[in-house]
This record gives structure tokens, sequence and C-alpha cells, in this order.
């Protein structure tokens, strides 16, 4: 830089220092760079390196141990010697579900395959060094047809049959009526009679309705008659691979004579009769229940909105429901552009 005869002697000198500045910055920067570059580059191949590293070893080591072996009966496991005081499991699971595990330090573990559908199951081993943490050992997945062994079957069944005027129990169905039951495996009331259906083993509560025009009656059987003789339930045993059946009894109301047999319940209200010579009461009775129960239904047409009385129908919802989404909508784009002005603002 040449001094100029008119520029005085401290503006030049100025002038030189801020011109040895710029030079300075603009040649480090380049130089900074290539620095931080440069260092960078080694560590992420290093990193890397490891990454592969690991990735390669972990499997490799975990695919050279003893696998479980499954079989449609079984999953078993023999334990590896030389690793004294090291604690072994082995775990079947099957859809997520855990069906076993079984634990040991040496010899052969082993846990027995459920009667599942589908029979689709993994096995996995962990052991855990003494004093030390548990770590995954080995595994193996099998998928079978049929698996768990021989399958034990259980069933359940009830009818409703007819009882003499005599008071004598017989084998005559009498259609109508429902029948169903409670317990490990529910069933839905059915049409009677309850054909033997495929359940679990286990205590059931089998339920009755009565056909139209009958009712329930013990008729020597050990049955729990409800209130107005219209339902009855017994209790079932149902063992595994066995099977259950109840068995109710019902008398016509229309059923002359007063030799017929006996609607009182033990457990029943007071001042039931007998469907014989005085078996108008009860049936006008449950008629009169029935007129009850009709004349306390209040009928609802249609849906209405409970300001303006107009009825909600799809279209009326679905207006509704895009009116209140465009306001949102409305809200939020004036908040942008107020947000947007407040930042362009000086």
């Amino acid at each position: 830089m040449v001094r100029s005869a008119l520029m005085p002697a401290w503006c030049f000198d100025r002038s030189v220092r801020m011109t040895l500045r710029r030079s300075t910055r603009q040649r480090s920067t380049p130089s900074t760079f290539v620095s931080r570059t440069t260092t960078a580059a080694p560590l992420l191949t290093v990193t890397l390196g490891i990454g592969a590293l690991l990735a390669a070893t972990v499997p490799a080591a975990a695919s050279g141990n003893m696998e479980p072996a499954i079989t449609p009966t079984a999953v078993t496991f023999a334990v590896p010697a030389g690793q004294p005081g090291t604690s072994w499991r082995l775990r079947l699971w099957s859809s997520g579900i855990l069906e076993g595990t079984a634990t040991g330090t040496s010899g052969m573990l082993a846990v027995t395959v459920p009667d599942v559908v589908p029979c689709s199951f993994q096995a996995d081993v962990t052991a855990t060094p003494a004093g030390g943490k548990a770590y995954f050992y080995s595994g193996a997945r099998r998928s079978f047809s049929a698996c768990g062994g021989p399958r034990t079957t259980q069933t359940l069944a009830g009818d409703i049959f007819l009882c003499s005027t005599t008071g004598t129990a017989t084998a005559t169905e009498v259609p109508g009526g429902t029948l169903g039951a409670s317990g490990p495996s529910p069933l839905a009331p059915n049409a009677n009679p309850l054909d033997p259906t495929s359940v679990a083993a286990g205590t059931y509560t089998l339920t009755a309705t009565a056909p139209a025009g009958f009712l329930f009656v013990p008729c020597g059987a050990t049955v729990v008659i409800g209130s107005g003789n219209l339902s009855a339930s017994i209790a079932l045993a149902v063992a595994a691979g066995g099977s259950g059946r109840g068995s109710f009894f019902v008398a016509s109301t229309a059923a002359g004579g007063g030799g017929g047999p006996s609607r009182s319940n033990p457990g029943g209200p007071s001042g039931a009769t007998s469907p014989g010579g005085s078996g108008g009461s009860a049936p006008a009775a449950a008629a009169g229940a029935v007129s009850v129960a009709a004349s306390t239904v209040v009928p609802v047409q249609s849906s209405q909105l409970a300001l303006t009385g107009a009825s909600v129908t799809r279209p009326t919802v679905v207006g509704t429901v895009l009116f209140i989404l465009g306001m949102a909508l409305t809200l939020i784009g004036r908040r942008r552009r107020l947000g947007a002005a407040s930042d362009g603002s000086p």
C-alpha cells in the first residue's frame, strides 16, 4: 500500500493494520476447516470399524452355542459341562405367551409343550455366571401341525323334559325354552335341547328358561327354581375328558286336576300355587308382570338436538364437525400470520 501525499500518517497506519487483519482471517479459515476435516475423518473410520467388528463377532459367538431341542411334546436343553456355578434357564414361548420355565446348574432342562393352536414355539436359554449378569446363550424356533400330545375333550349338554301329572320324570323333550351355561367356557343361551358341546374342564352353572305355557317343577331333580317358576339352574362339574348333562322338568300351566306336581319352591316367594286345580293365579301374575314391564317402555323415535330440537342425522353431524374444523383452521392461520408479521416488524 502506497501512502498518498494528502493522507495523514495516522490514517495510513490504521488502513495498513485493517488490511493485514483481513488477510490473516482469509488465510486462517481454510486451514482451520482442513484441520477439522482431517481430524474427524479418522474418528469416523474408527467408529465404523468397531461397529462392524461387534456386528460380526456377537452373532458368531451365539451361533456356535448348543440350541434347545423342540419336539411336539417337550423342549429340552443339555446344560454344558465345564461351567461350574453358572445358572441356566430354559423358557418356552407361544404367540408371545410364556408357556413354561426350567432352571438348573447341570443335567437336562425340560419344559412340557402345551396343547395350543397354532403349534408355533420359540425356546431361549440364558446363562447367569456366579456373581455375574444373565446373558442370552442360544435359542430355537419350531412349528408343528399338532402338539401337546393327545387332546382331552369335555362336553356339556342339557334338556328340558316333561314332568307327568303324577310328578314322575319322563324322557319327553319339551320344545321351546333356552339353555345356557356360565363357567370356564361360557355358552350363550340356545334353544332347547343343548346338544353335547365341547368345553374346558371345570364347574358350570347350567341355566334354563321355561318354554311358553310351561313352568319349572322339581319332579325329583336337584335344581334351583327361580321366582315365578320361569327359570331354573343346576350346578355341574365337568372333569377332564368327561362330560356333564343337566336335566330340567316342566309342567303345563293348562294341566287340570289337583294331582299335578307342586309348584312350591323352597327358595322362591311365598304363596306359590300348583299348575293343577288352582293353577290360574300364577300365569295371571306372570302376564301382569309382562304388561307392567311393557307399559314402562317409552319408544324413542329419533335422536334430537337438546337446544334446537332438530333431528340428529348423519349429514347434520358431518356438517357440524366440518364447521368446527374450519373454524379451528381459520384461527390457526390467523395466529400464524400475526406471528409472521411480528417477526418481520422492526
